[in-house]
């Protein structure tokens, strides 16, 4: 969209910038790479993306590589492998980033963005164990998610992907705990003076809300497809591997 577009404009311009004083500072290039690189796998550019971040680890590797920002690096490029189809190099990518940034950032909710996408690693192969694995450790650190994250895209995220798992008590009990996240989302709403921001979490309480009515009127065969319908359109990553939840 439009704001994708701006977003990388602006990426690039800051990335030209920051050139000018990389003989002095060269690691001031890493966050821009990783930014560019991004946009450029939602755009296709996956060749494009893979270069820009192995320049970003080449850079961390001359400056140090115990850094979160190697961390942040490597689950980008761990995401590349996943889109090219090259799943058992990205879960290494991924481990390689989490064991990093468990040494360097150890509260940080990045560590579930890492889990999150070594999920979704496991998908086209249909691995559900490991899928439920990584599933049940994302939905142990939810709240560590809700914490960071008050706008509730990534907790909703973690409970939408139950239905992976083609486990009814795993579904069962995400579908509980969005009950809550409802609630909570209602409560910060209530308390919101944001006005886009009040529309926004108003936008995801109705998302759920459709959910909880859908689960009442149809069969689990059509709920399960209209879960699979929010799923797409809340993940940034489903629709770059096309697994097909219901198969």
């Amino acid at each position: 969209g439009r704001d994708e577009d701006k977003a990388l404009q602006w990426y690039k311009s800051s990335l030209e910038e920051r050139r000018k004083f990389a003989d002095i500072s060269p690691e001031i290039l890493v966050a821009p790479l990783n930014n560019i690189a991004n946009q450029s796998v939602k755009r296709g550019n996956n060749g494009y993306a893979l270069k820009l971040t192995e320049e970003a680890l080449n850079i961390r590797r001359k400056c140090g590589w115990n850094d979160y920002y190697t961390g942040l690096t490597l689950r980008q490029k761990a995401e590349i492998f996943l889109v090219q189809g090259k799943q058992t190099s990205a879960i290494q990518l991924c481990d390689e980033a989490f064991k990093i940034c468990v040494e360097c950032t150890p509260r940080h909710f990045f560590l579930n963005e890492i889990i999150f996408l070594r999920f979704h690693c496991h998908l086209p192969s249909k691995d559900l164990k490991a899928a439920t694995d990584d599933f049940k450790r994302m939905m142990i650190d939810r709240k560590r998610y809700s914490q960071n994250t008050e706008r509730g895209e990534q907790t909703m995220h973690i409970l939408f992907h139950a239905l992976f798992l083609h486990d009814d008590d795993e579904w069962d009990n995400a579908y509980n705990e969005l009950q809550v996240e409802v609630r909570r989302l209602r409560d910060l709403a209530f308390e919101c003076s944001d006005f886009d921001k009040y529309l926004h979490l108003c936008k995801k309480i109705n998302e759920i809300s459709h959910l909880f009515t859908s689960k009442r009127v149809n069969t689990i065969d059509i709920h399960k497809i209209k879960c699979q319908e929010l799923v797409r359109k809340n993940c940034k990553i489903c629709p770059l591997i096309n697994v097909n939840l219901l198969s």
